[in-house]
């Protein structure tokens, strides 16, 4: 996903430089999806080992659907996409189920539920940069990934008092995501009031907690 990503900043020096290290990190994405299928899945399946930052690994690959845009690789972020969206209605019942029926979750790794809200949300961001029309019933999807929103909001209300742990990276980027595809609905779907103070909410939160997850990583850091 990093490497996705950071195939864009060099679009001003390097086009074909920038599409090289897209389709490298989509090439090791797929290789890790491959990797982690057949020893997690095939071999020796334990659903109280399966955690929400699974879908990182399948409907994640969906980073290259947003940043297909740039690259002008629409056409190819469109099948990454479907491939995302067809993860995430596999494993959303199975992780829900687990969750659900299997909730003697480790302190350390609660933080993880909030994964669910990167999944569903970079799946909807996905959609929004590598289509060419933008379906507008797609609101709907937004509806559930908002409710799914106030739920990891929750969340992080419970959690607020747990220890420190590395997994506390959970509350960064599945709320970074939700803003951009909150802003992504309001410029390509429905630009109306509501949605626009849903996004500023979402980007000072987001900014917050980013910050306040930084200064707790810093302090675990230096106390090692």
């Amino acid at each position: 996903m990093g490497l996705m990503s950071f195939s864009i900043y060099f679009l001003n020096y390097s086009y074909n430089i920038s599409l090289f290290i897209w389709i490298l990190g989509i090439i090791i994405h797929i290789l890790l999806i491959l990797y982690f299928t057949n020893n997690f899945f095939f071999k020796k399946f334990q659903i109280e080992k399966a955690y929400a930052c699974i879908f990182v690994l399948y409907v994640g690959i969906n980073n290259g659907a947003i940043t297909s845009n740039d690259l002008n690789q629409k056409e190819v972020g469109h099948i990454i996409y479907l491939f995302g969206l067809v993860s995430l209605i596999f494993l959303f019942p199975l992780i829900f189920y687990r969750y659900l029926f299997y909730n003697n979750i480790p302190e350390n790794n609660k933080p993880l539920i909030l994964v669910f809200n990167a999944a569903t949300h970079i799946t909807l961001e996905g959609y929004i940069n590598s289509s060419e029309i933008i379906n507008k019933h797609v609101i709907y999807f937004y509806i559930i990934c908002f409710l799914i929103y106030l739920f990891c909001l929750y969340k992080v209300y419970e959690y607020r008092n747990i220890k420190f742990y590395p997994s506390f990276s959970a509350f960064t980027f599945p709320f970074v995501i939700s803003a951009k595809a909150t802003n992504g609905i309001c410029v390509n779907v429905l630009n109306i009031v509501l949605i626009k103070l849903i996004f500023y909410f979402q980007l000072i939160f987001c900014t917050i907690i980013v910050l306040y997850v930084f200064i707790l990583y810093l302090n675990f850091l230096f106390r090692q």
